[in-house]
């Protein structure tokens, strides 16, 4: 194995390996270190290693910082010490001069130690090095991780489950678990973040961007120059117009129905095609529901819940798996919440008829429906995430959103509105009831209008 060292530059052989570090012998003779080898610590080679052939790491050490998770990043990447070298996007955050030590971002490594990471099968991602399959991995970090925090914690028992949206990519994911992280476990609580492994924000932007280009240059017209943008000033409806038929009509639909069924899979027992002999595994979320189950025979906490766009729709399928386990939850927090108002009927309103999820724990935020269309999705669609997804991504065009302040509307209900589809209308009432703005006597939760 080969090793150089940073610039200048000396490059010798890796050897063998002990508990401590590399055995590594020079090129100076048998005078320089013991008969010209010497032991190369881990924490030399993560700081100071600039290139090496035919290394793979997961030698048994004996320092306490070795990676207890798997990362595609390079190994100089997995310390908190370089880290606060890098150029990514969560550097400026790292780099801050904290006042207050404990909010300070956490390690890629810590990060990973608090995310149940969910694949494109519903199914937890192998991220434990210790673990010998992904629902070992998912055991570890939705189990062992929590029960530690409750024996070592004496109050204060309040375990925060955060769902992404879905919309970024795992690193992006991860980065932002970083900063966020700290700030829970600062004020005493357990955060457990759920990561989607998809980017579909990326997919949909890119491909949106490339079909408006292909567009505009068919047409002898520069999509960067000033003659483009003057035509997406001045006819915005049509130019979305265009962009929703696209995104109904190509793959930018399909990849938003995949995470939808992404979501579904994750609470579902007994997710199907498997190569193991035709075996089945629980989802993600069933594991997780299974290991609070347990956690709870043993020790008393509460559980919050916090979703953020998509994250309603993973959280909304989780509710039926927790009513069969009779697991209830102390609070539901929504931010711009991109599930259907069907389907919050169907499941959120069932999860407070079982007395898992009390009316009064529950609050969404939303923007008000000028913001939502003051917005834009990659500065090409001139409305907001939501808009498309109602208009373009769903089964009914024109679907009512519970994210969509208009949603909660009952003028958007009527026979002549336009604002959603009329087969939609009964949802929008049903809603509206349930949440008990309007409905005397009800005992209503709370929803927001904020700028999310």
């Amino acid at each position: 194995m080969g090793y150089a060292a940073k610039p200048p530059g000396h490059a010798f052989a890796i050897t063998g390996y002990t508990g401590d570090g590399f055995i590594v012998q020079n090129s100076w003779g048998e005078k320089w270190g013991y008969f010209g080898f010497a032991v190369l610590t881990y924490k030399d080679w993560v700081e100071n290693g600039s290139d090496a052939w035919v290394a793979v790491r997961g030698a048994p050490v004996n320092i306490a910082s070795s990676p207890h998770t798997f990362t595609k990043n390079p190994l100089q990447a997995v310390s908190t010490d370089f880290t606060k070298r890098t150029t990514s996007s969560i550097g400026k955050a790292i780099r801050y001069d904290y006042e207050h030590d404990e909010v300070r971002p956490w390690s890629e490594e810590q990060a990973y130690r608090h995310s149940l990471v969910i694949g494109n099968d519903g199914q937890p991602k192998l991220t434990m090095v210790a673990a010998a399959d992904r629902d070992a991995s998912a055991y570890i970090i939705c189990h062992d991780h929590i029960r530690q925090w409750l024996e070592a914690s004496s109050d204060n028992h309040k375990i925060a489950i955060y769902a992404h949206g879905g919309l970024s990519a795992e690193e992006d994911s991860i980065n932002r678990i970083r900063v966020m992280a700290p700030y829970f476990k600062a004020n005493g609580i357990y955060p457990l973040f759920i990561t989607w492994k998809t980017g579909f924000l990326e997919s949909l932007t890119s491909q949106i961007s490339d079909n408006m280009k292909n567009i505009f240059m068919k047409a002898g017209i520069d999509p960067a120059g000033a003659r483009a943008k003057g035509i997406f000033d001045r006819w915005r409806e049509p130019v979305d117009g265009a962009i929703e038929n696209f995104s109904r009509e190509f793959v930018v639909r399909g990849i938003w129905l995949e995470m939808k069924e992404n979501a579904r899979y994750a609470s579902d027992r007994a997710v199907i095609g498997f190569p193991q002999r035709g075996n089945t595994r629980p989802g993600g979320m069933v594991i997780l529901a299974k290991m609070l189950e347990t956690l709870k025979q043993d020790h008393d906490f509460e559980i919050h819940l916090v979703g953020h766009s998509a994250g309603s729709i993973l959280f909304g399928h989780w509710m039926d798996e927790l009513i069969k386990r009779a697991l209830p939850i102390d609070s539901l927090t929504l931010y711009a919440p991109a599930c259907t108002l069907e389907f919050a009927n169907r499941h959120y309103s069932k999860a407070q008829e079982k007395r898992i999820l009390a009316r009064e724990k529950i609050s969404i935020h939303l923007m008000d429906d000028e913001r939502e269309l003051a917005d834009n999705v990659g500065k090409i669609y001139g409305k907001s995430l939501l808009y498309l997804v109602s208009r373009a991504l769903e089964d009914v065009h024109k679907m009512p959103l519970l994210g969509m302040a208009a949603a909660w509307n009952l003028e958007h209900a009527g026979e002549k509105d336009g604002k959603f589809n009329s087969v939609q209308h009964r949802a929008i009432k049903k809603w509206v009831d349930f949440a008990g703005k309007g409905t005397p006597g009800v005992n209503r939760f709370t929803y927001h209008y904020s700028d999310i």
